[in-house]
This record gives structure tokens, C-alpha cells and sequence, in this order.
């Protein structure tokens, strides 16, 4: 029986017991049901593959070439949808110096696990 398979089952018990128990109470059902959907999400999150798909046309030697030709046509969906398969985050640390400019040391950019 897999993990999934074993946490819907222990929802259709809580289910039952609620269903059937007098004693235990709507919020008992709402706060153990949570956790057990909370650990479901959390498995299916980290199962969910990115669809590779997204990098077609743009990847290769011509990647700049493509990657200005999508930026003519205004596609900002695509360009969106390619930052969000190759990063996670791009965290902007606070700054350091007072003054003109942007300093792009302050920049951390944290990729996505291409596996």
C-alpha cells in the first residue's frame, strides 16, 4: 500500500469516526484531516515534473537568438514560463552602500533541480 493509498484511507476512517462518534467534535475532524492533507500536498509537490516542453526553440546555440526573437513579439507569458522552470527564486539581498545604481552582487539567483 503506498503512502497516498494509506492517508486516504486514514481520511475515510476520520470520516467514518466523525460520522459516527458523538464525541468527537467537527474541529478534532478539521485539525487531524489537515495534517493529513498537508502531508499529501507536501508528496505530491515534490513529485510534480516541470514539463520540459517550455525550453523548446529557445535551448541551444541559438538560445540568445530565440530569446530576443520572443522578446519582439512581446511573448512575456513564454519568457515567464521559461524563468520559472530554470529558477525557483531570485532573492534580492538589502543594500549595502547608499547612492545611485544597483548592485547586482545583491542578487541571488536560486535554480530549480532539473532532475
Amino acid at each position: 500500500m503506498t503512502a497516498d493509498e494509506k492517508d486516504r484511507a486514514k481520511l475515510e476512517e476520520l470520516k467514518q469516526l466523525w460520522l459516527t462518534d458523538d464525541d468527537f467534535t467537527t474541529a478534532e475532524f478539521h485539525a487531524m484531516r489537515a495534517v493529513v492533507l498537508k502531508r499529501m500536498k507536501e508528496r505530491q509537490r515534490k513529485t510534480v515534473k516541470r514539463p520540459i516542453a517550455v525550453l523548446e526553440g529557445i535551448a541551444g546555440p541559438e538560445a540568445e537568438a530565440n530569446w530576443k526573437k520572443l522578446e519582439e513579439a512581446e511573448d512575456y507569458e513564454r519568457m515567464n514560463a521559461i524563468y520559472r522552470f530554470l529558477f525557483a527564486a531570485v532573492v534580492v539581498l538589502p543594500a549595502t552602500k547608499k547612492g545611485r545604481g544597483f548592485d547586482t552582487n545583491r542578487v541571488e539567483i536560486k535554480p530549480n533541480s532539473l532532475d
